[in-house]
């Protein structure tokens, strides 16, 4: 890894970091397919957008525009996102139908089967949608399947965005040359491709997830990033911000790594449960009995990283009632609520209690971020996708996100 010391050139990552979500904000258009490619590339790759991006209102398109390919496509990368609405997926089913009954390989080629962006967004929706209506992902699997060979092979953002699409259809790639990355675009969307799915990524190139950080950090360090069109600006930001934050740590980028790492931490918190259970002799497994030993073993992970937690610190009142907070990193204004499923507890519950929380903590001054974990060992919720879904968002002055770990298929 490129070490990242100096100030002065922790500052220049950071004002081109900067120029990046200028050209994202003023290129913005929630409806375009490049759009939902960045939204989901950031989702897939655990790293939050900045609050400006306009979200798209699926139910405000109009109606003629349902069964555009363009359209299909911007709403395909939203579905499995949350916070979509829920008529999202009817609304795109009806228009794929639509779409199923054109010719999707005309002579002249001015189709979505040749644009990648919509061709992966088209499988993303299908692919999120399986469960309810397969036939969209079939129909986009046989076209790969038939018409595979007249796909553009060249350049590494064509060959990228089409495994993804072919791996979400359930298509397997082919064998072909790997790709090495040229300049910072290319290592910026192999980097991206490992962060999201090292598996799709090893079918694509052998080089290693640190060789191409190096790469892009010793680009960006001395050359100007000129990436074309949203799409790439997006999968560039998303690859530098996350090679800068590995190689400098404190670097605050727009004050979301600390809230993106915790998040982080919390997803993966049922692996550390499952190593927990496996000790040396046959000894007695370490037990998560209730939210209680939930959150002096989360504190103590986090005593690893944050130097300043706070526990159960006092409220204002709401409501009457005066309340404490489960866990507080006060320097980076984040606060983590704490919750544990059991059968007593029913999804509907669990939704009111989340409401509550985020009105409590609305408009504090020390909190910026709430962090709602809700630690399900049992899976015991019905749809724990519609709960971070409807709840995760931005709302005043302070930015909600709810965690369900695990979250099952």
């Amino acid at each position: 890894m490129v070490p990242v010391t100096g100030t002065a050139l922790a500052r220049s990552f950071a004002a081109q970091l900067d120029d990046l979500r200028h050209g994202m904000r003023e290129s913005w258009h929630p409806e375009a397919p490049e759009a939902g490619l960045v939204e989901w590339a950031a989702f897939r790759s655990d790293t939050l957008l900045q609050a400006w991006a306009e979200p798209l209102a699926v139910a405000r398109l109009p109606a003629r525009r349902r069964a555009e390919a363009p359209i299909l496509a911007a709403v395909g990368f939203r579905l499995p996102l949350p916070g979509t609405a829920e008529d999202a997926a009817s609304i795109w089913l009806d228009g794929m139908r639509r779409l199923m009954t054109r010719d999707p390989v005309p002579a002249d080629r001015n189709s979505f089967f040749f644009r990648p962006v919509e061709l992966l967004g088209l499988a993303v929706g299908g692919h999120a949608l399986a469960g309810q209506d397969e036939a969209p992902l079939s129909w986009l699997r046989s076209l790969l399947e038939s018409h595979g060979e007249y796909l553009p092979r060249s350049g590494t953002w064509v060959v990228v965005l089409q495994a993804l699409a072919a791996w979400h259809a359930g298509v397997p790639r082919t064998a072909g040359s790997r790709l090495e990355p040229r300049d910072a675009m290319d290592a910026a969307i192999l980097l991206w491709l490992r962060l999201i799915d090292d598996g799709v990524a090893g079918t694509v190139t052998s080089v290693s997830r640190e060789t191409m950080s190096r790469q892009l950090l010793e680009c960006a360090s001395t050359t100007l990033l000129a990436p074309q069109g949203l799409g790439e600006r997006g999968i560039l930001c998303i690859a530098l911000q996350r090679a800068v934050v590995e190689a400098v740590g404190d670097l605050r980028l727009g004050g979301q790594r600390p809230a993106e790492f915790v998040v982080s931490l919390c997803r993966r918190f049922p692996l550390l449960i499952a190593q927990l259970q496996k000790r040396h002799n046959h000894r007695p497994a370490f037990a998560v009995t209730d939210e209680y030993d939930l959150q002096d073993l989360l504190r103590g992970i986090l005593s690893l990283h944050f130097d300043d937690i706070r526990p159960e610190e006092w409220n204002p009142s709401y409501g009457g009632v005066q309340s404490r907070s489960d866990l507080l990193l006060k320097p980076e204004r984040i606060v983590i609520e704490t919750k544990m499923t059991r059968k007593s507890l029913s999804q509907r519950d669990l939704v009111h209690q989340l409401i509550d929380d985020k009105a409590q903590y609305q408009g504090h001054p020390d909190y910026a971020t709430l962090i709602c974990f809700v630690y399900d060992p049992d899976q015991l919720l019905p749809n724990p996708t519609a709960i971070e879904r409807d709840l995760t968002g931005h709302d005043g002055k302070l930015t909600t996100i709810v965690v369900i770990s695990p979250r099952g298929l």
